[in-house]
């Protein structure tokens, strides 16, 4: 399984499908779980705040690391998209509903640094 996650194979597999949905809430949730513990490592007297606080500079080092864990996954493809719109379209096309579409195109507009 590793072997195959090192050549591509399994995200290759992945990307067709209803597992594409599945890896990217994965790996939507691992960076969101990674943000939670920057925020409260940079901000200790505040530990609630880490959605609702604002820290640029953080924010920019949470979004590289979104970025090399995308890249680790193998779906960098989803950072050299135009535009939400044509990630949307893959989500519906792999089977994605509407909300979970949503949810995962603000999660990359986010890690992108998009406006919404």
């Amino acid at each position: 399984m590793n072997q195959a996650k090192h050549n591509g194979i399994l995200a290759d597999a992945l990307k067709a499908g209803q597992g594409l949905v599945h890896l990217h809430l994965s790996i939507a949730r691992v960076t969101e779980v990674a943000w939670e513990g920057l925020w409260e490592d940079a901000h200790p007297d505040r530990p609630n705040d880490a959605w609702e606080g604002e820290d640029s500079e953080l924010m920019g080092v949470w979004r590289e690391r979104a970025a090399a864990t995308i890249g680790e996954c193998h779906q960098g493809w989803i950072l050299e998209l135009d535009d939400a719109d044509e990630y949307i379209q893959a989500l519906l096309a792999a089977g994605a509903d509407e909300e979970t579409t949503q949810i995962l195109a603000n999660w990359l507009k986010e890690v992108r640094c998009e406006a919404e």
